[in-house]
């Protein structure tokens, strides 16, 4: 099977969503890199955590709270996801991954009235 990159995980993860599949990030991650489905040295070495649950918790809670305008923000953004700074062949998946946490902070915090801090 052919390694995945930062432009083909933003697709999987777009695509994930649509059907509303929460999955972690770094779970996600971690077993594309069991299956040596990334590309080496993609960055994500570091992206499984003891945290990983609070990601799939969050997104549901979210898009509970906020219906269809949640898939809609976070699919922009991921398809908004500058990889062109990425070499082919070492894409850097933190790249994708920030931007989803990044995005995910100002959804939660705009909901909270700014008293969210990460």
């Amino acid at each position: 099977s052919k390694p995945v990159g930062a432009r083909e995980m933003g697709l999987v993860l777009v695509r994930l969503l649509q059907n509303g599949i929460f999955l972690s990030l770094e779970v996600l991650f971690g077993l594309l890199k069991e299956e040596n489905m990334l590309i080496k040295d993609a960055g994500s070495k570091y992206l499984v955590s003891y945290s990983s649950d609070v990601w799939p918790v969050c997104l549901l809670l979210l898009k509970l709270h906020l219906g269809k305008r949640f898939s809609e923000e976070l699919i922009e953004s991921l398809n908004c996801v500058d990889t062109k700074g990425c070499e082919e062949e070492t894409e850097d998946l933190l790249v994708l991954y920030t931007c989803i946490a990044d995005k995910l902070s100002s959804i939660v915090e705009s909901e909270l009235g700014g008293k969210f801090k990460p």
